[in-house]
């Protein structure tokens, strides 16, 4: 499985952010009761470098194909991502700990995190400088 470079740098800052997320828990409650909260962010973490897997496949798919990729395919494609996401707080609400749930809701928001900080850590392979 290969993915592109924007990809890896995603995946790093999601598993950067779910580690933060993980160690304010721990500061946050000072005992092992940060244990569903921590799980519920490693789910969510996990499937969202799943989401970030399979839109980097739908990418590549589309730029392959070009005019011949369906916007049915895209489509499909978008709403398997979201069957993800409910998923993952389907599974942290069946738990029964309030707090995995929140957990579950700061892992899935690693990604638009990670896709959002991106703008700000510029890279110089990329952009040309140093």
């Amino acid at each position: 499985m290969k993915l592109s470079p924007m990809a890896k740098k995603i995946a790093g800052m999601i598993c950067v952010l779910a580690l933060v997320f993980i160690l304010i828990s721990v500061v946050f409650y000072r005992s092992l009761e940060f244990w569903p909260f921590a799980v519920g962010v490693l789910m969510g973490a996990v499937f969202s470098l799943v989401r970030i897997i399979l839109l980097d496949r739908s990418v590549d798919k589309a730029i392959e194909k070009g005019t011949s990729f369906k916007k049915s395919t895209a489509v499909l494609q978008s709403l398997l991502r979201l069957v993800l996401v409910a998923l993952i707080f389907i599974l942290a609400a069946i738990s029964g700990f309030q707090a995995m749930l929140w957990g579950a809701g700061a892992g899935v928001l690693t990604m638009p995190l990670a896709a959002f900080s991106m703008k700000f850590f510029k890279h110089g392979d990329e952009h040309g400088a140093e």
